[in-house]
């Protein structure tokens, strides 16, 4: 059950519990719409309360092998809440294609609310998505993306680069979670994507696991409609490339064809898309 249904059913029987206790003595009718809203902002207090505390025990700086459990449903809960928080219409589509088993997530990248829709929309699972460096210095968040192994890539550094396709393709052979890519390495804010890495596809090629395709629209618009109205954000699992597909081939390839499916996809959508032809060479 969704936190903000809890904490609505516990608000609204403690309105109930003033409500019997005062009303009928004093005439205050203001006591119950009072104590619901008392109550429901207390229990908002206390649960980032405790967010705040638990990360604490997390240890910013240490790489985990492992997700943990309790942060995994934590993190779930978390990306609930701001998606929420900021009025988020979430509309999923092709959430049945989703593999039981671990896979390599791909998918356009417009903001930083994708990689929580992403989530969200795929039944809260836990995905260690590859981020770049400056997002593990964001206070709190850099705390629970290392407990639920989210993979730091240095684009600067091929070394290390490869050192974490190494690590995604031991969390997949192992069965630890799930990966998740942004190919194009960047946020465009913008409907039309940018030119897709492939290097990183050597982690479905080295790890022989499938391939979900995956489009992100309306998530660009977020930030400044919050405001204003709720946005409208859809994601649509599109395919999944399965791993016989996928072995044997080149990246470049492979990358070509996942950009292809995202980029149809986006034009039947009336969000017209560039050239789709151009790739770079690296995992950067």
């Amino acid at each position: 059950m969704k936190s903000r249904v809890i904490f609505i059913i516990i608000s609204a029987v403690s309105a109930v519990i003033f409500g019997a206790s005062f009303i009928g003595a004093a005439g205050d009718f203001w006591i119950v719409p009072a104590a619901f809203c008392g109550t429901y902002l207390a229990l908002c207090i206390l649960f980032w309360t405790v967010i705040i505390l638990s990360c604490l025990f997390i240890k910013p700086n240490k790489v985990y092998d492992r997700p943990s459990k309790f942060y995994e449903k934590m993190f779930a809960v978390i990306y609930d809440g701001v998606i929420r928080l900021f009025r988020v219409n979430l509309h999923v589509s092709g959430a049945e294609l989703l593999p039981e088993g671990c896979y390599l997530l791909v998918s356009n990248h417009r903001s930083n609310f994708d990689n929580m829709v992403e989530c969200a929309a795929a039944g809260g699972r836990n995905i260690a998505y590859i981020s770049k460096p400056s997002n593990f210095k964001i206070p709190i968040a850099r705390r629970f993306m290392r407990r639920c192994c989210y993979l730091e890539i240095d684009r600067e550094n091929p070394k290390n680069a490869f050192a974490t396709v190494g690590r995604a393709v031991d969390f997949i052979e192992n069965g630890v979670c799930p990966v998740g890519l942004f190919p194009e390495g960047h946020r465009t804010h913008q409907i039309q994507m940018d030119e897709f890495k492939h290097g990183c596809y050597l982690i479905a090629e080295k790890s022989k696991c499938p391939i979900v395709v995956c489009a992100v629209r309306g998530t660009e618009k977020i930030h400044k409609n919050f405001l204003y109205r709720h946005t409208d954000v859809y994601v649509d699992f599109l395919a999944v490339i399965p791993k016989e597909r996928v072995c044997g081939r080149r990246a470049i390839d492979v990358c070509s064809e996942t950009k292809q499916i995202i980029a149809d996809f986006l034009n039947s959508k009336g969000e017209a898309q560039d050239d789709t032809s151009s790739l770079q060479p690296a995992c950067k």
